[in-house]
């Protein structure tokens, strides 16, 4: 199968086209900017291990930082003592589905899965490294 003249068993060409898809997933999502579904607003912490920093390749973030995530309908925040807060909007792109528009504004792609006071984020397509180290695992909810 070919496209454009290129062949498609290229696994470069494969990562380049679903990025691609992606992106233009975000952009539809950020223009249609709804607030974040109910089961995600609140407060919630979790504690950064060295697998975080690791697995996402991250070179400023701290390993056993406990981070905060403030979502509400108008704006989030993530936060963790000594840093600045990190301000922006969460944005459903589907059902499961959430744009981080925290920190650096590029585009990016999170599952998400509540149970009870746990909420899972899973890193889909996140180029922000330190953003993905924070982010990806598992929150717990707080009293508000």
């Amino acid at each position: 199968m070919t496209f454009a003249g290129a062949p498609w068993h290229s696994v470069g060409a494969m990562k380049t086209l679903l990025a691609a898809l992606v992106a233009a997933l975000i952009v539809v999502a950020t223009a249609s900017a709804s607030p974040p579904p109910k089961e995600l607003v609140g407060k919630w912490t979790r504690t950064v291990s060295a697998a975080d920093v690791l697995r996402a390749h991250a070179r400023k973030v701290i390993i056993g930082t406990t981070w905060t995530l403030s979502i509400t309908q108008r704006g989030s925040i993530a936060s963790t003592p000594g840093r600045v807060p990190l301000r922006g909007e969460i944005i459903p792109s589907s059902p499961t589905q959430i744009n981080i528009e925290i920190g650096q504004q590029k585009p990016n792609l999170y599952s998400w899965k509540r149970s009870g006071k746990s909420l899972a984020l899973h890193a889909y397509a996140d180029s922000i490294a330190d953003r993905t180290a924070v982010l990806n695992g598992v929150w717990k909810k707080r009293p508000s």
